[in-house]
């Protein structure tokens, strides 16, 4: 979500208060961290509900697993 972000122009301060706000929220209020940014209009600003999918769309957290683990020497 920092990254996300900061390649919408976002300083990296303020991406980073921004990301550390929904945190908090999550921490506080044992919400979801993507409800959370879902509904601040702030991060609205910046990304979509496509967005966030994405961001957080599993396939594209695994898709370099099969080299990450040949690199580290787990085949």
């Amino acid at each position: 979500v920092l990254l996300a972000l900061t390649q919408k122009g976002v300083s990296r301060e303020e991406a980073y208060r921004m990301v550390q706000r929904n945190a908090m929220k999550v921490w506080d209020e044992r919400i979801n961290f993507r409800l959370a940014l879902e509904q601040d209009s702030a991060i609205g600003d910046y990304l979509s509900a496509t967005d966030l999918e994405s961001i957080f769309h599993i396939e594209n957290r695994l898709k370099n697993i099969d080299y990450i683990y040949k690199e580290v020497g787990i085949d």
